[in-house]
């Protein structure tokens, strides 16, 4: 019984450890009135182009340096800073570009 209890102790310490941090940023969202059937999110020495669907929506993961990184919908740009770990959702409407940008 004492062995069955140390046990289960010992496996509630170990799943109370904390999770490694993801060394990817989660980057996904929604553009309404696209300019383009895809975005590109760039800096220097990095560029990723990511598909955006028929329904505005895109969805990805990035590997990334802490940093500002531009994102581009072939129409406009705006600046955003990624750092890996970061699970980021963008909504915005190309006719109101930079006023209807949200996170």
């Amino acid at each position: 019984m004492k062995k069955l209890l140390l046990l289960a102790l010992s496996l509630s310490i170990l799943s109370c450890g904390e999770k490694a941090p993801k060394d990817y940023v989660s980057f996904s969202g929604t553009i309404t009135n696209q300019n383009s059937d895809s975005i590109v999110i760039s800096t220097k020495g990095f560029s990723k182009t990511i598909k955006v669907n028929a329904d505005g929506t895109f969805s990805d993961t990035l590997k990334v340096t802490p940093g500002i990184y531009r994102f581009y919908d072939g129409g406009e740009y705006t600046r955003l800073f990624l750092r890996n770990g970061y699970d980021l959702i963008m909504e915005l409407d190309t006719e109101m570009f930079d006023q209807s940008i949200k996170y």
